[in-house]
């Protein structure tokens, strides 16, 4: 698993380590350090097609296709899980895109790295 990868990459916990591999990863373009949830809410996302991947911490959430907010409909990624999210600009998909939210960090995971890329056509 990729989580597994970046933590022997961290072996040597010191802050100025942390912040250089917290600088570097925030460099690449698709991939998120975040110390909070990014989109707390339930929402639907505005593109075509959204591949996700938590590589540490907590991974995204979604409902079921019955969309009640209810404990048993509600669905956890596994970090290092890839995602691949229909949004409302997918063909003939208005209305209908995947709800999905960023879960709460809370002690021990007090960081997420994820991976973010939008297809484009």
């Amino acid at each position: 698993r990729p989580e597994r990868a970046i933590r022997v990459l961290v072996i040597d916990d010191s802050p100025s380590n942390r912040r250089a591999i917290t600088a570097m990863l925030e460099s690449a373009p698709g991939i998120e350090v975040l110390d909070r949830a990014m989109c707390p809410r339930w929402h639907v996302d505005r593109v075509g097609l959204r591949l996700l991947s938590t590589w540490v911490g907590p991974a995204t959430e979604w409902l079921n296709e019955d969309f009640a907010v209810a404990a048993n409909s509600i669905r956890r990624a596994d970090a290092g899980d890839i995602l691949l999210l229909k949004g409302e600009a997918w063909p003939d998909n208005a209305g209908r895109g995947v709800i999905h939210r960023s879960p709460r960090l809370e002690a021990p995971d007090l960081l997420r790295i994820v991976a973010v890329l939008d297809a484009v056509w």
